[in-house]
């Protein structure tokens, strides 16, 4: 690949990250039902564009393609497939620091124009993270309910006879799992979890 691994991929993420999945149901990842979604954050925007450069020469040295548009203020590239199979990867800078990487259709687009629903206006992710120290150092939420009917809808009949009526009517009664972390001194680590249940 020609990347230094210490200079080219971790020297530059000097900041916050943040993982998310989501829901598609186009493209390249239609079939597993979710796509994901990594904003990094760079100390040095020169040397990320120069990976990112490295990795896209490397991708169309393998066939691939990629195609450059802009989605609202952001200048997007997407690496497409070979023979029309949809795109693999998106990414685009959201500010001069902060790096998106989108994988599954769509996500990109949501993200950067902030059109579709926002988890931090979710009811879900306010009562599973709003109770918890405002220092927290890293925080993780999944919404239960969303996920176990993604399971469903893909796995259907088979999930049904699978998990014990039990298991399931517990599973189906929780909203959503809120966890966080905090090191409140040098010789302490707090953790938090939190299981919001459906009314």
């Amino acid at each position: 690949t020609k990347l230094d691994l210490d200079k080219d991929v971790f020297g530059w993420m000097g900041g916050e990250y943040t993982l998310g999945m989501m829901p598609v149901s186009t493209g390249i990842a239609a079939p597993l039902g979710f796509g994901g979604a990594l904003a990094i954050d760079s100390t040095d925007r020169a040397v990320t564009d120069n990976t990112m450069t490295k990795l896209t020469d490397l991708a169309k040295g393998s066939g691939f393609s990629v195609e450059q548009r802009q989605v609202g203020s952001t200048k997007v590239f997407d690496l497409k497939a070979p023979a029309g199979q949809g795109t693999i990867l998106s990414y685009g800078w959201l500010s001069d620091k902060s790096l998106l990487l989108a994988m599954g259709d769509g996500l990109m687009d949501k993200i950067t124009t902030h059109a579709g629903e926002s988890i931090e206006r979710s009811p879900g992710f306010t009562n599973a993270l709003g109770s918890m120290s405002s220092s927290k150092q890293s925080y993780a939420y999944i919404d239960i309910e969303k996920v176990f009917g993604l399971v469903n809808s893909k796995m259907g009949a088979i999930a049904g006879k699978n998990i014990p009526a039990d298991v399931n009517a517990m599973i189906t009664s929780i909203q959503g799992l809120g966890m966080s972390s905090t090191q409140p001194d040098k010789t302490t680590n707090q953790f938090e979890a939190l299981l919001t249940l459906k009314p």
